[in-house]
C-alpha cells in the first residue's frame, strides 16, 4: 500500500478561494469600520458608508458586522477584512484548506485542478480512501 500526503502552499490556497468565491469569515471590526465609514477600492470605487438598523428587532442576538462570511478577494485593501485564526496563523481553518485542497483534487485541468474524480477512483479500487490529517494543536486549541 501506498499513503500520500497531499499539502498545497498558502498562495495555491488563496487563488482556489479567490476563483471558486470561497466564503471565509470576516473580522468584526472591519466590517463594522468600513460599514459606517465607506470605503474606496484601487479602482476608485466608492461604498459609501451605512447604518443598519434592525427596526424589527429580527435578529436581537448578534450585531450586523458579526458572523459574517465573504467571497475571498485577492485583492491587497480587502486583506485585512479577513479573520486570521491563532492555530493556523492563516485566514485558512482546517477545514477550508481540507475545502479548498479537495477541490483542486477534483477541478477541472483548464481550471489548475487534478481533474481526478476521486468517488470514481475509489469505487473501481483505485483508491482505498481519502481523509484528511489533523494537526494536534489544532485540534486542542
Amino acid at each position: 500500500k501506498i499513503f500520500c500526503k497531499i499539502r498545497c502552499n498558502y498562495e495555491r490556497l488563496k487563488n482556489i478561494a479567490a476563483n471558486t468565491g470561497y466564503r471565509l469569515l470576516m473580522k468584526e471590526k472591519e466590517v463594522q469600520e468600513r460599514m459606517q465609514n465607506g470605503f474606496r477600492d484601487d479602482q476608485g470605487i466608492v461604498w459609501k458608508g451605512r447604518q443598519i438598523i434592525d427596526e424589527k428587532n429580527q435578529c436581537p442576538s448578534y450585531e450586523y458586522y458579526e458572523f459574517i462570511y465573504g467571497k475571498y478577494d485577492k485583492r491587497e485593501q480587502l486583506q485585512s477584512l479577513y479573520e486570521e485564526y491563532p492555530a493556523s496563523n492563516s485566514i485558512f481553518r482546517g477545514v477550508d484548506r481540507i475545502k479548498l485542497i479537495m477541490s483542486i483534487m477534483e477541478a477541472d485541468i483548464k481550471d489548475e485542478g487534478c481533474s481526478l474524480k476521486l468517488r470514481d477512483l475509489i469505487a473501481k479500487g483505485a483508491i482505498l480512501a481519502i481523509f484528511p490529517l489533523h494537526d494536534d494543536l489544532q485540534l486542542h486549541a
